[in-house]
């Protein structure tokens, strides 16, 4: 069955209010009792259950989407088509996108899922918190800002739908060669609000989070930046909107 799973044990954790609709972050894999569990570093592998039998998440930067199949502790993925940022994997990202679709059962324990793709190794997910950001305070126009100097590029946030579902708002990223210039060239993409409440925008081929927002500020993650963590760009709100060219 899809749309979640079902239990016939009423005490049985393994259902959709605890498996659907929550952000779930890779933290490691392999076998525990082995001590061969490995440490998921690096980029963020996260993966969420939609009620509609599809899943959506992020691996090594790249977006995954695909469907589920979901019974009592039985579940089944089919491969994701991903949207390629990156050409070139690294471990875990080509181990878990070839092993997602091994999975078979799962375990749901607190605050930790763990999908099994084989009898005794498995993906070790713990739940993201949710941000309590608010989303009006998005829209407008945000300048980039390096060591208290505003840069020549930013991004502008509407409240408009960018599709026509109306999950998604429209955004622009804008840039100038030089701070007397007033035609900003844009590229037009989208920003959205998850189901965990993280705010996030489509940017530079690929997902970002908001990770700080007030009424002046605000930070993005930018993994092109990251060594081995995610790095972020700062934002000042500007107080006027610069001429987007069209």
């Amino acid at each position: 069955m899809l749309a979640g799973c079902s239990s016939s044990d009423d005490n049985d954790t393994n259902n959709e209010s605890t498996l659907y609709k929550k952000t779930w972050k890779l933290v490691s894999y392999g076998n525990e009792s082995n001590a061969i569990l490995k440490e998921a570093k690096g980029f963020e592998y996260i993966i969420v259950f939609l009620p509609d039998g599809t899943y959506t998440g992020w691996a090594y930067g790249n977006h995954m989407e695909g469907k589920y199949n979901c019974t009592g502790h039985n579940i089944s993925l089919s491969h994701p088509d991903i949207t390629k940022v990156y050409d070139e994997g690294s471990d875990p990202d080509d181990f878990y996108l070839t092993h997602i679709c091994d999975v078979s059962t799962y375990e749901i324990n607190d605050r930790e899922l763990r999908l099994y793709y084989s009898k005794d190794e498995y993906f070790k997910f713990r739940i993201v918190e949710s941000s309590a950001f608010d989303e009006s305070l998005l829209p407008g126009c945000w300048v980039v800002v390096k060591d208290g100097v505003q840069q020549n590029n930013g991004v502008w946030f509407s409240n408009e739908p960018a599709f026509d579902d109306g999950e998604k708002k429209l955004a622009k990223y804008w840039w100038r060669k030089d701070p007397t210039d007033n035609l900003h060239r844009y590229e037009t993409t989208y920003w959205y609000k998850g189901y965990d409440g993280r705010i996030g925008i489509w940017m530079f081929e690929g997902g970002r989070t908001v990770t700080k927002l007030t009424r002046d500020r605000l930070t993005i993650e930018d993994w092109w930046m990251m060594d081995s963590n995610v790095g972020v760009i700062e934002y000042q709100r500007m107080d006027s909107n610069p001429e987007i060219i069209e």
